[in-house]
């Protein structure tokens, strides 16, 4: 008998809305979420990539990235106590996390 360790994925909490918004030469990921986000953001070189952590398990739907100068892919990861976002670049770009609100970030790239 073979045993099936795949459990399904249980979530803190989930993004209700995730929609990228492009303003002039910034482009914009706007989160928000049923509960408090907490967020880090930092910067990987060869290749450029951006990284998001969101602290604890969050249920996310990227969007699909719009035809763009900067951002090529978007990778989601889920790990023990945090869900990690990578912005893989076309370019090198300057990136900042901000807070909208307790239970919405954006992250900005330009």
């Amino acid at each position: 008998m073979k045993r099936d360790d795949a459990r399904p994925q249980s979530f803190d909490r989930i993004v209700t809305s995730a929609q990228f918004v492009m303003d002039g030469s910034l482009i914009k990921l706007v989160l928000k979420g049923n509960a408090p986000m907490v967020g880090h953001c930092f910067q990987l070189h060869d290749p450029e990539r951006v990284v998001l952590d969101l602290a604890g398990k969050w249920r996310i739907q990227i969007p699909r990235v719009p035809s763009n100068r900067l951002i090529q892919a978007v990778r989601l990861g889920q790990h023990e106590n945090k869900t990690r976002l990578v912005f893989d670049l076309k370019n090198p770009g300057k990136s900042a996390l901000v807070p909208v609100n307790r239970n919405a970030l954006e992250l900005h790239v330009r």
